[in-house]
């Protein structure tokens, strides 16, 4: 019975779930923001190339 109760009041688990969602939220907004710097870089070397 002591584990079932271990089991159900553990919360180790937990945290790691939620450092995991976590890192996949920073991840994506990583990404994102990355594929726009890009983006915008690739106008500005667009527009550096066609002045030569």
């Amino acid at each position: 019975m002591d584990v079932i109760k271990w089991i159900r009041y553990e919360e180790s688990g937990q945290s790691m779930v939620e450092y995991a969602l976590i890192m996949i939220i920073v991840s994506v907004a990583a990404v994102s923001a990355l594929r726009v710097i890009g983006t915008i870089a690739t106008g500005y070397f667009e527009l550096a190339a066609d002045k030569f």
